[in-house]
């Protein structure tokens, strides 16, 4: 409640100042009308000084305009002596401040294009629309997208994979970063790992999205698997062999002659094999520790030394490993030539071009029938040295050419078993091939032959 006092205090200045307007405003009343041009005359001081005012007010303006509408080039053409230079002066520092500002955001906007450009894993940035703002060149080519068409749209419409949208809504929503793989489909198969991390401010949340390709390691994987199943198959065939005749040579058949001779030859048989797949895994394994790709492991792992490479005559080493293959061939009534010039030579190593030629050899003579032909041809084309071997075999269906240099891959399994076969000695071929410098191909035609045909460099990479 007001205190008395305090009431009556403002009741009496309220008195006060209603009396003074009623007295200047009737000693202004009396003055108007006495003097009414006087009046008039203010008045029109009054609106010819509002109308100058803001014509020099316009004009500033105006002046303001033209030069933002030239791109801001350098100060507007007033002099401090100018009536609109005490208007325009704080606008324009107003103005350049913004400009240099933009100015900063805008090279820095270019220089986190520019990184995120250079960076191999995919960068997308959305925001709580779940729309693009960001793309980095990576992310564009892993979708098959424009970066310019991508912003604005959608994850789900840029990407066309509902598990990323899905996940990406989840982020949003809940705050909380989340990984997903992806399979993607188009331009190619590939397979990736994305991170998704939101970004929260007090405006709103946005998420980074981190695709990262893990094809490669998806692919070796695949591979290891592969290797170790296949490889699991191909040592316990002989081993059971083994096993099996040896439980029937316990069991009694060792009491007859003729009989245990027998199993003791499919033991023996058994054996062979087994050491011919360890033979050829083990030499397999050395191929591709000298590859020039290979990494070490640890600080303390360093690469094997690699064979001296030296101009190698391919004509002495395609005759020595004929003659060592020779009994094979002659056994199959099969016709064995060699036709490689004497003065050609490759930038290799003696072991490796051997066991080219021999795995090769070997395998045109197992797969030609009896009394059929395999022919080892040499030439020089350019910086390379081309051995073709060719024979007039079984040939391999054109859908298995794509696969027949993998690791343990059989066109037809039984037939290979019944010969011998290990599944290695081609991808040992492509290996150490690789590890030259060189490369391996195939062509066949079913029920014709087939000829494989390798590359090696003549000269060193570096000459």
């Amino acid at each position: 409640m007001i205190p008395v006092h305090t009431l009556v205090r403002y009741l009496a200045a309220a008195a006060l100042a209603a009396a003074l307007a009623l007295g200047t405003g009737a000693v202004v009343y009396r003055w108007t009308q006495s003097h009414p041009a006087a009046v008039l005359s203010g008045a029109a001081i009054i609106v010819t000084g509002a109308w100058i005012a803001s014509s020099k007010l316009h004009l500033c303006v105006r002046r303001l305009r033209e030069w933002l509408d030239e791109g801001a080039p350098d100060e507007p053409d007033w002099a401090p002596e100018t009536p609109w230079h005490e208007i325009g002066e704080p606008v324009l520092a107003l103005l350049q401040k913004c400009r240099a500002r933009v100015g900063d955001l805008e090279t820095e906007r270019s220089e986190l294009q520019a990184v995120l450009n250079n960076i191999s894993d995919g960068v997308i940035v959305v925001d709580s629309l779940e729309r693009v703002t960001l793309i980095n060149r990576s992310a564009a080519a892993i979708f098959g997208l424009d970066q310019s068409r991508a912003v604005g749209r959608t994850i789900i419409e840029a990407t066309m994979n509902e598990a990323l949208d899905r996940t990406a809504a989840q982020v949003l929503a809940e705050r909380v970063e989340k990984s997903t793989p992806l399979t993607v489909v188009k331009p190619e198969g590939r397979y990736l790992r994305a991170t998704i991390s939101p970004i929260s401010t007090p405006a709103a949340t946005t998420a980074v999205i981190v695709l990262h390709d893990i094809t490669e390691a998806v692919r070796i994987e695949e591979m290891r698997r592969d290797f170790v199943a296949n490889a699991g198959h191909e040592i316990r065939t002989p081993v059971t062999a083994i096993a099996m005749t040896a439980e029937n040579l316990l069991e009694g058949a060792l009491d007859d002659r003729d009989t245990a001779r027998i199993f003791l030859e499919h033991i023996s048989d058994s054996s062979h094999r087994l050491i011919a797949i360890v033979d050829d895994i083990m030499g397999l394994a050395r191929a591709e520790s000298v590859h020039p790709a290979w990494p070490p492991t640890s600080l303390s792992a360093s690469a094997p030394s690699q064979p001296e490479r030296e101009n190698i005559r391919m004509a002495p080493e395609a005759h020595r490993v004929a003659a060592d293959i020779h009994p094979t061939a002659e056994a199959k009534n099969i016709t064995l030539s060699v036709e490689v010039p004497d003065d050609l030579t490759a930038w290799a190593d003696s072991e490796s071009v051997r066991r080219i030629l021999q795995n090769l050899m070997d395998n045109a003579i197992k797969y030609t029938p009896d009394e059929g032909r395999v022919a080892v041809l040499g030439r020089q084309e350019g910086d390379w040295t081309i051995i073709e071997v060719s024979d007039t075999g079984i040939g391999i269906p054109r859908e298995c050419l794509d696969r027949i240099f993998e690791r343990f891959y059989r066109v037809d399994r039984a037939r290979s078993r019944e010969l011998g076969g290990t599944g290695l000695g081609l991808s040992i071929v492509k290996t150490l091939a690789a590890a030259l410098g060189g490369r391996v191909s195939v062509s066949s035609e079913l029920g014709q032959g087939s000829t494989f045909t390798v590359h090696l460099p003549r000269i060193p990479a570096d000459r």
